[in-house]
């Protein structure tokens, strides 16, 4: 083999070590990049999940508020029945007089 041969074919295998190169950084670019939209979807997912708490929270919250106006409800009827428990104790007392 003549010398330029030579150079020729180790510069062509230098291109394709440097070829093989890049293609494995690229690779690894492309690893990276699927790691980060993987990451991206778990904080999606985390935060989506933080919003159905919060929603859930909110609904609790009300439920409860529901309730304590239904307790409200509850005693000013029962103090309604006792004014007029009252009312009917003074009516017959009167009537009996």
């Amino acid at each position: 083999m003549t010398p330029s041969i030579l150079h020729n074919a180790i510069d062509s295998r230098n291109d394709a070590i440097d070829s093989l190169h890049n293609a494995i950084c690229s690779l690894h670019n492309a690893i990276d990049s699927l790691h980060n939209a993987i990451d991206s979807l778990h904080n999606a997912i985390d935060s989506r999940n933080d919003a159905i708490d919060s929603l859930h929270n909110a609904i609790d919250s009300l439920h409860n508020a529901i309730d304590g106006l239904h307790n409200a409800i509850d005693s000013r009827n029962d103090a309604v029945d006792s004014r007029n428990n009252a009312i009917d104790s003074r009516n017959n007392a009167i009537v009996t007089q």
